[in-house]
């Protein structure tokens, strides 16, 4: 159950794709935890499909986090370091007159490695930045108002009586 005060901030969220748990979590209400049994289904299986509740798992990752593009980010280094140390090491090998590999191996080898990191890298940072315009374009409000004391509203009707608004968040 959603009191009155935060579903009216719900309501003002702009964005399409609501994760609604996310979502009531964010506007910072005080929350609690209500047990009760719960029935049998009446009408038979559940309507929701594994596809619909994958959908709605990644409509909470994509929703409130940026750890996939900073993990992005992490393993195009990871990776072009790695190939930066096979380059190293083939090369090495190379001079000392020990390589074993079919000529052109090395190369080809520390090259993919290493370019496919670097391509990586240049994802995770395209990422960042459309992760800061998505954080835009989503207009959420920096805080939410909890209380206002002694300070009289500029606009007449919009706060209540009480002048007690949602938690900040």
């Amino acid at each position: 159950m959603v009191g009155k005060r935060a579903l009216e901030e719900l309501k003002k969220l702009t964005e399409k794709n609501r994760f609604f748990p996310g979502l009531r979590s964010w506007v910072g209400f005080q929350q609690g935890i209500v047990y009760y049994d719960r029935p049998d289904r009446a009408a038979g299986e559940p309507k929701q499909s594994l596809r619909r509740l994958v959908r709605y798992a990644l409509d909470a990752v994509f929703s409130f986090s940026y750890k996939p593009l900073k993990m992005m980010t992490a393993m195009g280094l990871f990776i072009s370091t790695i190939g930066f140390a096979l380059a190293c090491f083939f090369i090495m090998r190379r001079l000392l007159g020990v390589e074993i590999a079919q000529t052109g191996f090395t190369t080809l080898v520390t090259l993919v490695l290493f370019l496919g990191g670097v391509q990586l890298i240049a994802i995770g940072l395209l990422g960042e930045y459309l992760a800061r315009i998505y954080d835009e374009v989503k207009e959420r409000p920096l805080y939410i108002i909890k209380k206002r004391h002694g300070i009289e509203d500029s606009e007449p009707g919009t706060v209540d009586k009480e002048k007690d608004f949602a938690a900040g968040g």
